[in-house]
């Protein structure tokens, strides 16, 4: 009987209908789970580009910090080539050499010291790059009308080996107390050796009164202990 209704005319009619709503229902199934699948990538991608965003706003405010951590620094930072040419230098560089930072990149750093320990300087920069390791040497950095700024300096090539990087610390007060003090060691040497010069004058002047008064035949004046 249900055979019979199924090859019927009204049986195939409604057959074929029953398709087509099934066919929608599908349909509309599938448009759900792929809509559901971009709202989820959509929120994952959503997310990765927040994350993308903190690490790029992070690594900014890094970036500030490791800038003005430079550029304030209490030591003075140079970046020179092997031609001693200034490549970069923090705020207080400038002020060691007196000039505006602007100013000075492009600058030949050897101008900036003083005349008489500029060899030492070159000897400096020219060991650092035939033997690819940190050196030392101290400087003098001579400012229009003003005294010079002495300088401590500790330096080592760049990781391309192209470029030199300094660290200049001021000494100024350190040298200035250093040479108070060998003056100081200078005036007591000097004083030392005046008086003992002068103590072994008086024994010889002693001396000479003593014979002399020996020879007018009087008693001797000095009591002297070889």
């Amino acid at each position: 009987m249900e055979k019979e209704f199924i090859t019927s005319p009204e049986g195939q009619v409604l057959r074929r209908k029953a398709e087509r709503k099934l066919a929608n229902l599908n349909n509309v199934s599938v448009i759900d789970i792929n809509t559901l699948k971009l709202v989820h990538e959509l929120e994952v991608h959503q997310i990765e580009l927040e994350m993308q965003n903190e690490e790029l706003k992070k690594s900014l405010q890094d970036t500030a910090t490791a800038t003005a951590l430079y550029d304030f620094a209490p030591v003075g930072y140079f970046t020179i080539d092997q031609n001693r040419t200034i490549i970069q230098l923090n705020i207080r560089g400038a002020e060691m050499i007196g000039k505006e930072r602007s100013t000075l990149i492009g600058s030949h750093l050897g101008h900036f010291i003083s005349q008489d320990i500029l060899p030492q300087f070159n000897e400096f920069i020219r060991l650092m790059f035939l033997t690819k390791k940190k050196q030392e040497c101290k400087v003098s950095i001579t400012q229009n009308e003003k005294p010079p700024v002495y300088v401590y300096l500790r330096g080592c090539l760049s990781e391309d080996l192209k470029n030199c990087l300094i660290t200049a610390s001021d000494i100024t007060l350190l040298k200035l107390a250093e040479d108070e003090l060998l003056k100081r060691i200078k005036f007591l040497e000097d004083f030392q050796k005046y008086f003992v010069g002068r103590e072994l004058k008086m024994i010889e002047l002693k001396k000479e009164i003593n014979l002399l008064l020996k020879e007018l035949g009087r008693k001797q004046q000095y009591l002297l202990t070889e």
